[in-house]
């Protein structure tokens, strides 16, 4: 598989590669052609909401994400990205999870606003797909669960 700006290119064909995953028929992922599929909602929700996080691996919550790889698995078996393309999605999220709780990270509080809206990080379900797929077996939905614990603890506070 070779990964472009806004095609995944499959050697045998999607729907190979579906099967392979265990995505399904109702993923995510339009098929543009045999061996292409569209991602440029992916992507283009990656790069412009999170860029790149730092490497820095102190954090022992980063341990599990860091090994994340942009497949977009998580994003095309979700549920909730086939039917709501305005929620950000597992790909994303878990991204998000990398700057959010790296200790190198200097936007911490405005890192957690840009997650608290219905499409953010309140917009997963806990339907555990992404967690599902996930090639490299991270705990997506324990991530996201996790965001947002520290979304009510660090912005919902009632004020005094």
């Amino acid at each position: 598989m070779i990964f472009e700006d806004d095609v995944v290119v499959v050697g045998s064909g999607l729907a190979e590669l579906r099967a392979a995953l265990e995505l399904g028929e109702g993923t995510s992922v339009a098929v543009i052609q045999q061996g292409l599929s569209h991602t440029s909602p992916f992507w283009r929700c990656t790069r412009e909401h999170w860029g790149y996080p730092s490497l820095a691996t102190d954090a022992p919550k980063l341990d599990q994400v860091i090994r994340c790889i942009l497949c977009a698995c998580c994003t095309a078996s979700c549920p909730v990205s086939l039917k709501k393309t305005s929620f950000l999605g597992p790909a994303p999220l878990i991204w998000a999870f990398r700057h959010v709780f790296d200790s190198q990270d200097t936007q911490y509080v405005e890192r957690l606003q840009q997650l608290d809206w219905p499409d953010g990080a309140w917009g997963c379900r806990n339907q555990f797909e992404c967690t599902r797929v996930c090639p490299k077996q991270i705990p997506i939905t324990k991530g996201n669960n996790q965001m947002k614990r520290e979304i009510e603890a660090v912005l919902q506070q009632p004020s005094l």
